[in-house]
């Protein structure tokens, strides 16, 4: 097999940015840092308005508990690696154990760990909140092959840079061939 290489017309790391001569207002050609910081602000600001959420345990004062669900039911690990619970009331309302305290991280693993309640209770809310995670992952994507394709880009001058980048490339986008060099 034929080691990869780009086509000559499309080039790997553009240098160009909207509102440059020639590049269309509506191109992406790289990622504005300001977007991946407001995506995850979003994100977070929403999480903490979610349908239902109490903000104080003096709210939940007569309230009968449905059910508890541990942060880590989320899948994802304790958010920041801190333990808590969600708990859930039969009105409709949940609490996420130790707020006002927790982490932005671990109040949007809370949400995932009780997602299949919240999803049945607050469809609309839920459905926002998962397309508020996939933006800031895609644009978290984004920023680190923006971070990579500049590191790159600003050392292009180094001696065999380029012959190493192309020999990561191979050995990513072909796992199951034996690596050349002994390496």
């Amino acid at each position: 097999m034929l080691p990869w290489t780009p086509p000559h017309h499309v080039p790997l790391f553009p240098r160009r940015r909207v509102g440059d001569k020639g590049v269309p207002s509506d191109a992406r050609l790289t990622m504005e840092p300001q977007e991946k910081w407001q995506a995850n602000m979003e994100k977070v600001a929403f999480a903490k308005h979610f349908p239902g959420l109490l903000h104080d345990w003096s709210e939940a004062k007569g309230k009968r508990i449905m059910a508890v669900v541990p942060l880590s039911a989320a899948g994802g690990g304790s958010g920041g690696g801190r333990h808590g619970h969600v708990i859930l009331f039969d009105d409709r309302t949940f609490l996420v154990a130790g707020w006002p305290d927790l982490e932005p991280a671990d109040l949007i693993t809370g949400l995932f760990a009780a997602e299949e309640p919240l999803k049945d209770w607050y469809p609309d809310a839920f459905a926002k909140l998962i397309d508020l995670r996939d933006r800031d992952r895609r644009l978290t994507q984004e920023a680190r092959v923006e971070k990579i394709a500049g590191a790159i880009r600003h050392n292009a001058g180094l001696p065999g840079l380029t012959e190493a980048v192309m020999r990561a490339l191979r050995d990513v986008s072909s796992p199951n061939e034996p690596k050349r060099d002994g390496k």
